[in-house]
């Protein structure tokens, strides 16, 4: 399905959900689907795996909908739940390989970095992340979520926010350089999960 371009604003697509109008969730799915689609299947590489976690993300949405507390865009709340969701998914990949490969010696190993990542959990590196995320000057904060969440490029947000590349850029470093001192601890821990850490890396 081709993505397009919705007419209806953030706010009245929250209103629909509110309201529990159930067209609202082809709209998202009309608008997104694309986008949510190629940002999953870079952390999965798998397009089966892709559309199942894509539709997932749009049914969580729809039940969710009387507890939703969107802070952000429509665009990068959708993108954080799949990017989250497909993180979730290589988690129990990367946890079921590492049992389904093992020697006893090895899987007593394997116990302790389960529940080293048990620990650590998605919704904590969530709450981590998101409390890092709110630290940042206002202005910084925004051009974050535009290149992580939106996806948008460099020059995009130059043009969305009035402001050059050059700032774009700078207030890019500023943000990753906040993030990554911040999340510290966090990053050192997720490093040893091969390429689940690579890829929840990738997206702070």
């Amino acid at each position: 399905m081709q993505q397009s371009n919705s007419p209806i604003d953030d706010a009245e697509l929250l209103t629909w959900l509110k309201q529990g109008n159930q067209k609202v969730v082809q709209v998202l799915f009309d608008t997104y689907y694309t986008s949510l689609c190629k940002t999953v299947n870079r952390i999965v590489h798998n397009t089966i795996i892709t559309e199942d976690i894509v539709q997932d993300v749009f049914l969580k949405i729809w039940q969710k909908r009387n507890d939703l507390n969107i802070q952000i865009s429509l665009k990068a709340y959708l993108h954080k739940m799949a990017i989250n969701a497909a993180l979730s998914h290589l988690r129990k990949k990367y946890n079921t390989s590492s049992i389904d490969d093992a020697t006893p010696q090895q899987m007593k190993k394997h116990a302790h970095k389960e529940t080293a990542v048990q620990n650590l959990e998605f919704e904590e590196l969530e709450t981590q992340v998101n409390g890092a995320i709110n630290e940042l000057p206002p202005k910084c904060r925004e051009v974050f979520i535009l290149s992580r969440y939106e996806e948008l490029s460099y020059k995009e947000i130059a043009k969305e926010m009035g402001i050059s590349p050059k700032t774009v850029e700078n207030q890019m470093s500023k943000a990753l350089k906040h993030l990554r001192k911040r999340l510290a601890p966090y990053i050192k821990s997720v490093l040893s999960f091969g390429p689940l850490g690579a890829a929840w890396l990738e997206f702070i």
